[in-house]
């Protein structure tokens, strides 16, 4: 561009183009990192929402489980608070950590971190007494916004992309160990005296798509109760990552997914990638305290059970067009129907059906007859 060969102008010319060319790079990575920036700030909303949801769950399931008037619902439901509180403080050690480690990354890098307000990095921190949030952070003061370096030593990947140590290590094992915990509790807080339901974790981190991952764990879900399995699936694909993630196009080999996610990343970058982990943890904390508050119902006309029911003529003739009825009915598990019977006799209750016995006169039976039986 400015060889020996060239005039003094095309030379001029040359050094403003260079110029013009760094400037640009300059906008472009400027405009990079605020994307960043928004994207953190959109997550930390999503994060918020998703403790909201979890919240509302959890305040249903106290309701229920101080509402005298069903004494065996509620013995029932306090029972599965303790469940929904065991969840919690496994959740708050996940938020509590991570934070930790977006302070020290921040620190690393030289931000003040000391400050707290709307004109702080750090909007409101991290508190005890509201453990399951996260600390809200405006990363918009962050000044040293492109600073790569300092959050790959932090995440203990500065010497190795393959296998972190210190907290990218910390990290990875205590991600994993939560979705353990979480769904194994799960299951076997479906367990009645009757029947022992549990889970156990095949620690899944490797698979070749997601068909894979979710055939994997269809046979793991053997000793899991019919009604939980769907969620349990859903939860734990939630919190499953591939251990080892192919290099860049022109590099052989594998690296760990905490050296992909945080190489040469941003601070803001990092900082972004640690609050979609809190995201991943709160929603799956919300889909388990969901699940646990869907196993007792509350008030006088509630259910947590949906069954598909279908009926169709008794007598058909080949070939004979027929109609069938089909429809979902919903009960309530904990509060079975009380039945009236006149003419016949109740052999048991259950599913949210009476079953009865009767003698078929000189007529016949009669499919629907209001006087001859009665359920509330």
């Amino acid at each position: 561009m400015a060889g020996g060969k060239e005039t003094p102008r095309q030379k001029m010319i040359g050094m403003m183009y260079l110029v013009l060319t760094a400037l640009l790079a300059l906008n472009v990575s400027k405009a990079i990192l605020d994307a960043f920036v928004a994207i953190e700030e959109n997550i930390q909303i999503s994060n918020l929402n998703e403790y909201g949801r979890g919240e509302e769950k959890k305040s249903d399931l106290k309701e229920v489980a101080e509402d005298k008037s069903a004494p065996d619902v509620m013995k029932k439901a306090k029972a599965l608070l303790l469940v929904v509180n065991k969840i919690d403080k496994m959740t708050a050690d996940q938020i509590k950590m991570i934070d930790e480690m977006k302070i020290e990354i921040l620190k690393t890098c030289g931000e003040d971190v000391t400050k707290t307000g709307e004109e702080a990095i750090i909007t409101s921190a991290y508190s005890d007494k509201e453990p399951l949030k996260p600390a809200r952070m405006n990363l918009m003061h962050v000044e040293g916004k492109d600073k790569y370096d300092e959050p790959m030593l932090v995440m203990g990947i500065a010497e190795d992309l393959k296998n972190p140590s210190g907290n990218g290590k910390k990290l990875w094992e205590s991600y994993n160990k939560y979705r353990t915990d979480l769904t194994e509790l799960i299951a076997s807080s479906s367990s009645t005296p009757e029947k022992k339901y549990s889970f156990k974790d095949p620690k899944i981190n490797k698979y070749k798509d997601f068909k894979d991952l979710k055939g994997q764990l269809e046979k793991a879900m053997k000793t899991v109760a019919i009604d939980d399995q769907e969620a349990l699936i859903k939860i734990y694909q939630s919190l499953t990552k591939l251990e080892r993630v192919k290099m860049e196009e022109n590099e052989e080999g594998e690296v760990h997914w905490i050296g992909k996610t945080f190489d040469h990343s941003p601070s803001v970058a990092a900082l972004a990638s640690l609050s979609s982990l809190q995201k991943e943890i709160l929603t799956a904390r919300a889909d388990a305290v969901a699940l646990v508050r869907g196993r007792v119902g509350g008030g006088e006309y509630s259910f947590n059970k949906i069954v598909a029911l279908a009926y169709g003529p008794e007598v058909a003739n080949q070939n004979e067009e027929v109609n069938i009825e089909v429809m979902m009915a919903a009960f309530d598990s904990d509060k079975q129907p009380i039945v009236t019977v006149n003419g016949g006799t109740l052999k048991e209750t259950h599913d949210g059906r009476g079953f009865v016995t009767a003698k078929a006169g000189s007529s016949g039976i009669r499919g629907h007859d209001p006087a001859q039986g009665r359920a509330r």
